[in-house]
């Protein structure tokens, strides 16, 4: 059991320059936990005592509206952590729900063994530190895009930014009434755009399940392929947006 901790952990950025013995006292300290479709890992306000690192499956982070609509943040995928941001939050709660949009496994990582961890472990805190400010710089970037990019620009973008770092095809899974909600746009309007993709020939797909074929193509077609990202074989690290209270 602690074995395979010690491996899901390895494949983390979080903790990749950890050594096998600091591997083996965090897994020690972290335990695994299972959730079916729809069931939350937390909810806002609950007390923030765990990150999680996500082992399979896909977690989405959101907020409700004060119109009572969903507001979806990101999907946190395999090697990401959900709201380790939280655990040096002062408030000690959770700023947002996290829900299993699939079955999921994460490893539950104790607040206190994180913060522990980054005092002991300098190089740990600096990840931590570069991964806020590239979310800081994601959140910067999409402010910008919501106020002065078009609806097909802004979906563009979201699309290469849930390519980064995979080979194409890509699969993803898009609700679409909770992407358009997410990029300012109405359902129909973001239907028509995926059908002017598929038709040529950068998506396939259909109720939901798209593979994309190009993201290069896409951002070509909205006129950004100087915004092309960084796919896999590259370095670099994907940048979910930060769990914390707007």
């Amino acid at each position: 059991m602690v074995e395979q901790i010690v491996s899901d952990l390895k494949k983390s950025f979080l903790f990749s320059d950890l050594n096998e013995e600091e591997l083996s006292l965090l897994a020690s300290m972290t335990h695994r936990r299972r959730f079916k479709p729809g069931e939350f890992l937390f909810r806002f306000e609950d007390k923030a005592d765990y990150a999680f690192l996500v082992t399979q499956g896909r977690v989405s982070v959101y907020r409700w509206t004060p119109e009572g609509d969903e507001k979806k943040f990101h999907n946190f995928v395999v090697g990401q952590v959900v709201a380790e941001a939280a655990m040096f939050m002062h408030q000690g709660v959770y700023p947002m729900n996290a829900r299993a949009d699939q079955h999921c496994e994460v490893l539950a990582i104790p607040r206190a063994s994180l913060r522990t961890l980054c005092m002991h472990k300098p190089q740990v805190a600096f990840k931590l530190i570069e991964s806020m400010g590239q979310r800081m710089l994601s959140l910067v970037n999409r402010v910008d895009q919501l106020s002065s990019s078009t609806v097909g620009r802004r979906l563009a973008g979201w699309i290469a930014d849930q390519c980064r770092h995979q080979a194409e095809p890509v699969s993803l899974q898009i609700n679409r009434r909770d992407l358009a909600l997410q990029l300012g746009t109405a359902p129909e309007t973001l239907s028509r755009l995926l059908n002017k993709y598929r038709e040529s020939g950068l998506i396939d797909g259909q109720r939901g399940h798209f593979k994309i074929m190009s993201v290069e193509g896409i951002l070509e077609l909205e006129q950004m392929s100087g915004s092309t990202p960084k796919l896999a074989g590259h370095s670099g690290q994907a940048c979910p947006l930060l769990c914390r209270k707007a």
